[in-house]
């Protein structure tokens, strides 16, 4: 457990990104089906997205409370396509409406506690 700690410890300051690159990964994989969604504005923060094709789905998401009706955004975390179709319209990046527990600061705050090494009976 100790060796495993300090090996996250050491690839989480490898990280790029204020997330992980798995993270990162689904991400940009979202972000690409995004392209696919409109969004229209209704307030500050809140707005609807509405799918194209045949079966258009339309969402609310609310960007100040990280919400949509999909689900997917309250369930992982991760802001789901449609939150990300309108995060892109504002130009900015999906990264910073992560949930704070998917964040390069928490992940070292969980794994910065030092396991100290156990003196076997021999010794």
């Amino acid at each position: 457990m100790m060796v495993r700690n300090a090996n996250r410890r050491v690839a989480c300051e490898k990280w790029k990104d204020v997330v992980g690159p798995r993270i990162k990964k689904m991400l940009d994989k979202v972000g690409q089906i995004a392209t696919k969604y409109r969004a229209y504005r209704g307030g500050e923060f809140v707005f609807q997205v509405t799918g194209f094709g045949e079966n258009g789905s339309q969402h609310a998401v609310d960007l100040g409370l990280h919400t949509c009706t999909c689900k997917r955004w309250q369930l992982s975390g991760i802001p789901c396509v449609h939150a990300i179709c309108y995060i892109r319209f504002k130009k900015q990046e999906a990264t910073l409406y992560c949930h704070d527990y998917l964040m390069c600061t928490t992940y070292m705050q969980a794994y910065t506690p030092i396991i100290n090494p156990i003196v076997g009976e021999d010794d």
